[in-house]
């Protein structure tokens, strides 16, 4: 497939590096040169070639969706920019890339932070605790600062439409249904780019309360008489709170959506959304009461929640289980009922003695025709 990503450039004669401008000019100057109403013939005798050369060449130069697939890989860019598939892989390319690097990024400086502490806690070294949770502040900032460019990236395309008018032969209504259709697409891509900005800050602000707890625990453990437990968890209790509230929005939007009408129904659709930032909150506090010394139940105890986590998915997949296998056994009993059933045993005796007509009757056709081939031949 051509991966050439600068014959079309050629066939309007511009630069790589023209503006949509400039290449919508240079269509317009060559349409009309090679348009067959007004190109000499004897002069251009493949004004017609030439004329959808051009014309081909801008609807993909024209487009800057197209333009950028084709300046990547050319027109096989191009054609799988045609099939949503093949738009996806182009358009997540590079962000799987950067993923790649990232996610390798902070499993490297996760390791290297378990390690320090590791050997903290052993007594191997020691550090002040600044230094054990440097490669943990570095994993924040590079969180930052990739969602950061991410946010840039996102604002800097908000404004990104397809500019293509067609061709110029068009009439004026199919230049308003192709505006109006360049107008929903933009305005459903924005949209789209909205929802992603917001997201991306949502994260950014995420990350504010969760370095202020990790700030909070590495001077906890250089001066246990700094602060208190209490004092170190309010960052992380912050953010638990607000995962919290947007769980119950998420699940009164359910709710509102679903069909459930008892009481109990409606209960547990709020309690499958909100019970994971719950328990995460209540065990939160009792090791925050554990560490003040507020309570002095083991540190088995103090993990129960942790427990009932397991005990939960534990349950499901048992639940879930059974259920398949349930299933199963009642797809099994409906094929072997049917299998035995009276009308299917009366129904296969008339097909076979239908086969065997149909048999006969082609056996006896065919007979019938080699005895009348030879009458029909002339005689000598």
């Amino acid at each position: 497939m051509d991966r050439n990503t600068v014959r079309l450039y050629t066939v309007l004669g511009v630069p790589k590096t023209s503006s949509q401008d400039e290449i919508k000019k240079a269509y317009r100057r060559l349409a009309l040169r090679y348009h067959p109403d007004r190109v000499n013939v004897a002069e251009v005798p493949d004004h017609e070639n030439r004329f959808r050369e051009i014309a081909a060449a801008y609807e993909i130069l024209g487009d800057p969706e197209k333009r950028r697939f084709y300046d990547r890989l050319g027109m096989m860019g191009v054609k799988m920019s045609d099939s949503d598939l093949g738009a996806q892989i182009l358009e997540f390319e590079s962000m799987i890339m950067w993923s790649f690097l990232f996610f390798s990024a902070a499993i490297i400086l996760l390791i290297v932070f378990l390690s320090f502490l590791v050997m903290r806690v052993d007594g191997k070294v020691d550090w002040n605790y600044n230094i054990v949770f440097t490669p943990l502040w570095t994993l924040d900032g590079l969180v930052l600062i990739t969602v950061s460019w991410a946010i840039v990236s996102l604002c800097a395309k908000a404004d990104t439409v397809d500019d293509n008018n067609g061709d110029i032969d068009d009439t004026e209504e199919d230049r308003e249904i192709r505006e109006r259709q360049r107008r929903d697409q933009a305005t459903g891509k924005r949209m789209m780019r909205v929802v992603q900005i917001a997201v991306l800050c949502a994260v950014l602000l995420f990350m504010v309360p969760i370095t202020v707890f990790e700030t909070f625990i590495a001077k906890k453990l250089n001066d246990p008489t700094s602060l208190t437990a209490l004092k170190v968890f309010i960052p992380y209790l912050v953010l638990e709170s607000c995962i919290l509230f947007i769980s119950y929005i998420i699940a009164l939007v359910t709710l509102m959506k679903s069909e459930a009408t008892s009481p109990l129904a409606k209960l547990a659709i709020i309690f499958a959304g909100t019970w994971s930032s719950k328990i995460r909150m209540a065990q939160a506090v009792l090791i925050m009461l554990r560490v003040d010394d507020k309570i002095t139940w083991s540190w088995f105890v103090v993990f129960t929640p942790l427990y009932l986590v397991g005990l939960k998915y534990f349950i499901e997949l048992i639940a879930g289980f059974i259920a398949s296998s349930r299933i199963e056994a009642e797809n099994n009993e409906e094929a072997a009922t049917e299998s035995n059933s009276p009308h299917v045993r009366a129904v296969s005796p008339t097909i076979r003695r239908i086969t065997e007509n149909a048999e006969t009757s082609s056996i006896s056709s065919t007979s019938s025709t080699r005895q009348l081939i030879p009458s029909a031949q002339p005689q000598s």
